[in-house]
Formats: C-alpha cells, structure tokens, sequence
C-alpha cells in the first residue's frame, strides 16, 4: 500500500523550546503486512492451530519537515513489527475475539530517536459468522 499524508504537528512547550513553530508537513509512505496463523504448521491439535503471526513493514519519507529537523537528515523512517495472537472466537467466547502481543521498532517522523514498543491488547466484538451480514454497531 502507498499513501501521501498531511501530518499535523501538536504544539507543546518543548517543541516551543525547540523552535518549531510549523503547523504540518507531509509524508509518503509505503507499507507490507503478512499475516499467517502459525498455528496450523506447528500441530492439529485445536488450540495450537489458533496461534497467528503477523509482520508489518512501513517505508516513510517525509518533506517539509520542522525547520529546527530539516537539516538533521530525518526524513527517513523504517518502521518493523511482529506480533503473535490468539483467536479466541473459535473457543466461543461470546465477545473476547483476540489477544495479542506486538512488538514496534520505529522513528516517526519528527520525532529524532527510535524506539521499541510493546503492545498487549485484546479485541473485544460480536461473533461474525461468514454468510451473516456484520451487525449494525
């Protein structure tokens, strides 16, 4: 997927400080996922098959950044993911659908350091069934 974005920049006292004074730039982007349920490779054992993987890749070069970053050559940014999941939807749990661990390694733009980021979370929805039009939330 590619994508061309106009980024509004939060104003707070430290890039006050800092001397960024701009209101936006923009970026374009390009980004990969797969997503594949490990599961199935490991065992056919009905719990084991469950387990997912996903992975996601984003490209991103930005252009009338800051004025106090421009010359610092941060227009640039890779950003990784890997997460692993549990399909809880196939155990009829009646709204618990997924958990999830993702782990985010990135520089988005303005920002000038990578970091890493844990993510745990749990999807929470209605029970979709294949042939059932999705309900009107």
């Amino acid at each position: 997927m590619a994508a061309y974005d106009r980024v509004e920049i939060l104003h707070s006292e430290l890039y006050r400080k800092m001397g960024v004074n701009e209101d936006a730039f923009y970026r374009f982007s390009q980004s990969a996922s797969w997503n594949y349920r490990i599961g199935e490779l490991i065992s056919k054992n009905r719990f084991v098959t469950l387990l997912g993987t996903s992975f996601d890749v984003r490209y991103y070069y930005s252009h009338d950044l800051p004025s106090v970053i421009r010359g610092t050559d941060f227009d640039e940014s890779l950003y990784l993911a890997g997460t692993l999941s549990y399909e809880l939807t196939d155990l009829k749990f009646s709204y618990l659908r997924q958990i999830f661990v993702t782990v985010a390694h990135a520089r988005q733009p303005p920002a000038t350091k990578d970091a890493t980021t844990v993510f745990i979370g749990l999807v929470i929805g209605p029970r979709l069934r294949a042939h059932a039009p999705a309900p009107n939330l």
